[in-house]
């Protein structure tokens, strides 16, 4: 065979790899919101919902970058919306409890008051 009659060996891979879009890269912040709403809902009794949350949508809301939100900081923003609003409301439950409850809770903190120091 003639030289060039030979093909070019790796034009082939070359070819392949114009043609080939370079991979998507995942957005750091869509993956952070996402971590973030459900570490909201994991924190809902600790009382750590309401920051972890806000988080959560300031993160998805920065993952945008001019364009839409991908599916990943969309679940992300809801997650943490849902957290955020399940934590106000426990938080709201537990207040109203306390200060319904709190002469009760008074006169009980009295006799284990009086009940310790008659012990003494």
């Amino acid at each position: 065979m003639y030289n060039d009659q030979q093909p070019n060996p790796g034009s082939w891979q070359e070819e392949e790899q114009r043609m080939t879009p370079p991979p998507k890269r995942g957005n750091a912040f869509s993956s952070a919101s996402m971590t973030a709403g459900t570490l909201s809902l994991f924190f809902l009794v600790s009382g750590l919902s309401f920051p972890v949350g806000a988080l959560g949508i300031l993160f998805a809301l920065l993952s945008r970058k001019g364009d839409k939100m991908d599916s990943q900081a969309r679940l992300g923003c809801i997650l943490s919306s849902i957290g955020l609003c399940l934590g106000i409301a426990i938080f709201i439950y537990a207040a109203v409890t306390v200060y319904q409850n709190f002469p009760e809770f008074i006169q009980q903190y009295q006799q284990f008051y009086e009940m310790y120091q008659g012990g003494m």
